[in-house]
């Protein structure tokens, strides 16, 4: 935790200096978080599984060019097993923006298994990645219908060029 304080100390110092580099200070704040979920990682509970299509907030970090970046809403598409066992798993990051790509799932609260969970946008399968259970909320958000599912198999496969049957 000392160099996550530091970290910290040293951002406080660097934005009073005055110095209004957006970026250079975005960079540090995520090095901090970084920091901080290394260390969740290696506390990362054993009962912690998501489900293939459930709902969490992931912590996606800075982009890099066009990646989905900043805390939000993912899919979860990793099997149930394998999520029980493993300190990763791999989501699909979900945006409000409505789909714009034949890669794109159009998601809406009604496809949703939770009258709370008011999700309008798109999945976007091309950025389909593999986390840290770190980068997790703390619980589910929501989760979504077994047709919603079926649609996202057939579209990642598509999107991906893999071939289905024999």
């Amino acid at each position: 935790m000392q160099e996550v304080e530091m970290v910290n100390e040293k951002v406080e110092r660097f934005s009073k200096e005055g110095q209004e580099n957006e970026r250079f200070t975005s960079m540090i704040n995520w090095a901090s978080r970084m920091m901080s979920l290394t260390l969740k990682e290696k506390q990362i509970r054993q009962f912690q599984a998501p489900k293939r299509g459930e709902i969490w907030t992931v912590d996606l970090g800075e982009n890099v060019g066009s990646e989905e970046n900043k805390i939000r809403p993912c899919l979860i598409i990793q099997d149930d097993e394998t999520n029980r066992v493993a300190t990763t798993t791999v989501i699909l990051p979900i945006t409000k923006r409505q789909p714009r790509f034949f890669s794109h799932v159009r998601i809406k609260p009604e496809d949703t298994m939770d009258e709370n969970c008011s999700i309008d946008g798109s999945i976007m399968t091309e950025q389909i990645r593999v986390v840290s259970k770190a980068r997790l909320g703390k619980q589910p958000i929501g989760s979504v219908s077994q047709s919603v599912l079926d649609k996202l198999d057939w579209t990642m496969n598509q999107a991906l060029g893999l071939k289905t049957g024999g």
